[in-house]
């Protein structure tokens, strides 16, 4: 029987409004997971602020632009999962987009479709320390229950002096997360003045050797303190999926034909 650690994924990255770090997560995650030999299809839905696609124009893992609450485009997205059959879907969403979101999953039947292909979804928070995020979250727990898995990414950004997540500690909707066996995570900051130069030059991580040393070696710090963090919720991130072997009798069988 499969478990739901061994099924492949398909990741929503998700956020109440725009500028929690959800791009900043899609890239790091995406990072790791091409280079852990995941085979991952990565989507940019957010339209209107397409930066996870317009890092990776000029980098060969490219990243496809597609409008995900625009009927047409999602039969297009679900029609390519079933196609190419890849490990893992990544897909960030547009900011504030939770009710369009939840519509098409329930026009599409999305947790039945992706069952019936052998995946699982996982709904993938950026969280700031406002109000709108865990409203956000929360109105997503109470709509997919546990028919998804949840992880929630606690962007170090916003955990800076005064700045905190008192309002994420204590609040209901993560006693929910928690029920729902959802994993939390810290994503750290990376430096201004590094974002800054891979922002202007439009570049994927992929191309860090493009960077100056020192913006480089700021840029290898940051994915090494990410990569336990999301080594933290391998299952759900797709992290350590690998497509299995097919047994001895199958390669028995297959070298006989």
């Amino acid at each position: 029987m499969t478990t739901s650690a061994q099924m492949k994924r398909i990741i929503m990255i998700l956020g109440g409004k725009g500028g929690t770090g959800k791009t900043l997560h899609c890239r790091q995650l995406y990072f790791f997971l091409i280079q852990s030999g995941v085979n991952c299809l990565a989507f940019d839905a957010d339209v209107e602020n397409p930066e996870f696609q317009e890092y990776h124009t000029e980098a060969s893992q490219a990243v496809t632009l597609i409008d995900f609450v625009q009927t047409e485009q999602a039969k297009a997205f679900f029609t390519q999962i079933e196609q190419q059959k890849p490990d893992v879907v990544l897909i960030d969403m547009p900011g504030a987009s939770g009710r369009a979101t939840r519509d098409q999953i329930k026009r599409f039947g999305m947790f039945k479709i992706a069952q019936q292909l052998g995946y699982r979804v996982t709904l993938d928070t950026v969280m700031n320390n406002a109000y709108n995020t865990i409203n956000s979250l929360q109105m997503m727990q109470s709509f997919c229950g546990d028919r998804a898995d949840y992880v929630v990414v606690k962007s170090d950004l916003w955990n800076q002096g005064a700045l905190n997540f008192d309002r994420w500690e204590r609040s209901e909707t993560r006693k929910q997360f928690q029920a729902l066996k959802g994993i939390e995570i810290s994503m750290p900051v990376l430096e201004l003045s590094t974002f800054d130069v891979i922002h202007e030059q439009g570049l994927s991580f992929f191309e860090q050797d493009q960077l100056p040393f020192g913006d480089r070696i700021l840029l290898e710090s940051f994915l090494d303190l990410s990569r336990p963090q999301l080594e933290a919720a391998t299952d759900y991130l797709g992290l350590g999926f690998k497509t299995p072997k097919p047994s001895k009798k199958a390669e028995v069988s297959n070298a006989g034909k």
